[in-house]
């Protein structure tokens, strides 16, 4: 497990569980090198798949373990700052190449064994680039919500009709609802 946590409350307390947590960042430099460290991971085991000849991690001898890389507040870990400064358009670098990075994970990550949660209060088109949307095959509604995030979630307005009930959402998988 991987987490990115800006917030540094909702994974922190995990990170005591030194075999399984490989590491949970709480700020933005922290978060997009555990981002980097994923997409390395990712990028040498096909580098092994292909010497291999073998399509899936689980294929490898010895298969290493899959790796879940969770980012909790993606919008406040990937919203540019607009801040115009030296300091401003750094901090908008990492988050893009934070952004470009997850879009890798999501597009490649399956056969090499690295997952990707994504959570976030409010899609957003700006955050949540088409590509990377697209690449999330599993999405999950909690609770009722208006038609424009609901059509951004889950491509239907399937959530703007879910009743007032708490634990309620919709759960859609590669287009199934």
């Amino acid at each position: 497990f991987i987490g990115v946590d800006p917030k540094r409350v909702e994974l922190s307390p995990y990170s005591k569980y030194k075999d399984i947590v490989l590491g949970i960042g709480t700020d933005l430099e922290d978060g997009v090198e555990l981002v980097r460290f994923a997409d390395n991971m990712m990028n040498e085991r096909y580098k092994m798949m292909e010497e291999l000849g073998v399509n899936n991690f689980i294929d490898l001898p010895n298969p290493p373990k899959a790796i879940l890389l969770m980012v909790d507040e993606t919008t406040m870990f990937l919203s540019p700052s607009g801040i115009k400064s030296d300091e401003g358009k750094e901090i908008d670098a990492l988050k893009a190449e934070a952004s470009i990075l997850l879009g890798n994970i999501a597009r490649l990550g399956r056969a090499s064994g690295i997952y990707l949660l994504l959570a976030l209060q409010r899609p957003d088109a700006t955050v949540i680039k088409g590509e990377l949307k697209n690449n999330l095959d599993a999405r999950v509604a909690c609770g009722r919500m208006d038609s424009t995030p609901s059509m951004m979630v889950l491509d239907s307005i399937a959530a703007t009709i879910l009743p007032k009930i708490k634990g309620r959402g919709v759960y859609r998988e590669a287009g199934i609802e």
